[in-house]
């Protein structure tokens, strides 16, 4: 087998391939993967929700960002004020 291959249809996100060595009667085989990350180049842009107003002594609400395409990562920020994520890379 050919170490260099050609992929097609690659799918957006995580594409895992793995390559595997077997030295026949010599050796058990090795094998070592190595992923591909297709991005969608037109996603959508980023949407940070609606715009929220809360009474005291309201401490938390729910922020809902869209959800990334693919292997896209979304992160919210805090630009101004105070708060704590409890996970900034979930929409």
């Amino acid at each position: 087998a050919s170490p260099t291959s050609t992929i097609t249809g690659l799918g957006i996100g995580a594409n895992v391939f793995q390559w595997t060595v077997d030295n026949g009667p010599c050796g058990a085989p090795t094998s070592d993967q190595v992923t591909i990350f297709l991005y969608d180049n037109t996603a959508p842009a980023a949407n940070a929700g609606a715009d929220q107003s809360l009474c005291t002594p309201a401490g938390s609400t729910t922020l809902d960002g869209n959800a990334p395409v693919g292997a896209a990562i979304g992160t919210w920020t805090l630009v101004t004020g105070s708060g704590t994520f409890a996970d900034a890379n979930d929409p």
